[in-house]
């Protein structure tokens, strides 16, 4: 079945993005995604997300621009931006 995404919008500036994937029927990877436009850019950029990436559920903090305690760094890909886990490893899931 692959990958649903669906997006939930609770301002003009802000949403939620949902997306599961689903495999032989079963749900295999989710991730729950904070995200806000950036109007100076003209894109939606994400805040926060809860996922299933490495195998269990954890929280990812975006930061544009900074680091800190908690926060992943980030790498800009061709669709968008892609967190990055505690290992180096993408989660997985690329955001539009």
């Amino acid at each position: 079945m692959g990958s649903q995404q669906r997006e939930f919008p609770f301002a003009l500036d802000r949403r939620l993005r949902l997306t599961l994937r689903v495999e032989r029927g079963k749900l295999v990877a989710w991730a729950v995604q904070l995200e806000w436009f950036d109007a100076e850019e003209g894109r939606w950029v994400w805040v926060a997300r809860y996922d299933t990436a490495g195998g269990r559920p954890h929280r990812d903090r975006n930061r544009l621009g900074g680091t800190g305690k908690g926060m992943r760094p980030w790498k800009r890909k061709r669709h968008g931006f892609a967190c990055r886990n505690s290992t180096g490893g993408s989660t997985g899931f690329s955001w539009t």
